[in-house]
C-alpha cells in the first residue's frame, strides 16, 4: 500500500472510530471547568454529521490528489461569491515544490443546524527535502448544507 493510500485508511477508521464515539449522536456545548467547550451528539445528528464528513473528505482528497475539478464543485456559492475561479484552481493544484500531500481531519463542532466545523492539517512533500518540520499547524473549515439539503464546503482551511 503506497503512503497515501495508507493515509486514507487511518483517516477512515478514525472517522469509523469518531462515528461510533459519537453513536449516542445532535450536538449541544456546554462549558466545562477544564475545557472551553464539550460536544454531546445524539442519534439524529451522526447522519448528518456523517454526510457532512463525507463531503469534507471528498473535499480534502480532491486537495490532496491536485483536482480543482473534483473540488470546485464541493464548494458552496456563498464561498465562491468571494474569489475568482483562479483562486479556488490554485489553492487545489498547489505549487510544484512543495506539493500537496496528504492531510488529517477532526471534528470540531455543530453550531447550527445546517453547519459542521471539521479541523485539518494539510501535509506537503517538499521535493529534495531530507526533513521535515514536524507537524502541520491545524486549520478550521465549515461545511453547510445548502437549500436544496446538499452539503457543500463554506470555506478554506486556511
Amino acid at each position: 500500500m503506497t503512503s497515501k493510500g495508507m493515509l486514507r485508511a487511518v483517516s477512515v477508521a478514525i472517522t469509523v472510530s469518531m462515528a461510533i464515539m459519537l453513536s449516542g449522536c445532535g450536538v449541544t456545548s456546554t462549558p466545562s471547568a477544564h475545557q472551553s467547550e464539550q460536544h454531546v451528539v445524539t442519534r439524529p445528528a451522526l447522519t448528518t454529521l456523517s454526510r457532512a464528513l463525507r463531503v469534507a473528505d471528498k473535499f480534502l482528497d480532491a486537495w490532496s490528489d491536485r483536482n480543482a475539478n473534483n473540488g470546485i464543485p464541493l464548494l458552496s456559492s456563498s464561498l465562491r461569491k468571494g474569489h475568482p475561479l483562479s483562486y479556488f484552481r490554485s489553492f487545489f493544484i498547489g505549487l510544484s515544490n512543495p506539493h500537496n500531500k496528504s492531510y488529517e481531519i477532526g471534528y470540531v463542532g455543530h453550531p447550527t443546524t445546517n453547519t459542521y466545523v471539521f479541523r485539518t492539517r494539510l501535509y506537503y512533500y517538499y521535493t529534495g527535502v531530507t526533513t521535515h518540520g514536524g507537524r502541520p499547524p491545524s486549520k478550521k473549515f465549515d461545511v453547510v448544507q445548502n437549500s436544496n439539503g446538499k452539503w457543500m464546503i463554506n470555506s478554506l482551511p486556511h
